[in-house]
């Protein structure tokens, strides 16, 4: 019998693994998954803060609690956490999953499909004044556009229950990160799935990611920074169909 595949979920800032549930439930019984909480979001078996310590700090738990190779489904910030892993152990990643992901969540000099800095630190000084309220406000921006947007933020705001304080952070790594250098790098399959009415991932980066990398994205019309929880079941079919193909399931 054929070891199913093994798929770990890394989600966003500020939101925990239950956001994964809708997923978790339509994908369960086809694949091996394991939801994890980042730092300081819910009960977490990591504690690493810097993005490469992290990145090593999964690897190890997976060399301990996983054989084979895996496949990384990131959404956001646990999209970038997930190529950091895949830049630094390549040997240990199948495929990479990204959902609302980017090399460069903040725009910088040679990248532009990103978020303006000015605007990422007035949301930093905001979370550290009154970290309710821009939890508040972060819940809305990631549902702004969406066309099931009711539906996102009543899934958000349960899957974010259990995040404590601070958790800045998740936007230092946000802030700082680039790992365009190495993008280029990645031997095993990269998916990326966008939301065109996303307002923190500009919709260029699907594009520039395609045109520059040639990396295989998709972008929904009327979904907006979760599309996952937009649409639950297009979603499964999307992971679903990404594993279906011959160069996921190799090796």
């Amino acid at each position: 019998m054929t070891a199913r595949v093994s798929v770990v979920l890394l989600h966003g800032w500020g939101a925990t693994a239950r956001v994964w549930d809708d997923a978790v439930a339509g994908l369960a019984g086809e694949y091996d998954l394991l939801p994890l909480n980042l730092p300081g979001h819910g009960e977490s078996c990591l504690s690493e803060t810097s993005l490469p310590a992290l990145a090593l700090e999964l690897v190890g738990r997976l060399e301990r609690n996983v054989s084979g190779r895996v496949v990384l489904l990131g959404w956001s910030l646990g999209g970038l956490l997930a190529m950091q892993v895949a830049m630094l152990r390549p040997e240990r990643v199948r495929a990479l999953l990204l959902v609302a992901a980017t090399p460069v969540f903040v725009r910088q000099e040679g990248w532009d499909a990103a978020m303006p800095a000015e605007e990422f630190d007035d949301f930093c000084r905001l979370y550290e004044q009154h970290p309710e309220g821009a939890w508040r406000r972060f819940i809305a921006l990631q549902a702004q556009g969406d066309a099931n947007g009711r539906q996102v933020i009543r899934e958000l705001k349960l899957a974010s229950a259990s995040c404590e304080s601070p958790l800045k952070w998740g936007l230092d790594c946000l802030r700082i990160s680039n790992l365009l250098a190495d993008l280029n790098r990645l031997q095993m399959p990269v998916r990326m799935l966008f939301g065109k009415e996303d307002r923190l991932v500009p919709r260029q980066a699907a594009v520039c990611l395609a045109d520059r990398f040639g990396i295989h994205t998709e972008l929904w019309s009327s979904a907006a920074h979760a599309p996952f929880l937009s649409c639950p079941e297009k979603f499964t079919d999307w992971v679903r169909n990404c594993l279906l193909e011959e160069s996921v399931h190799a090796g």
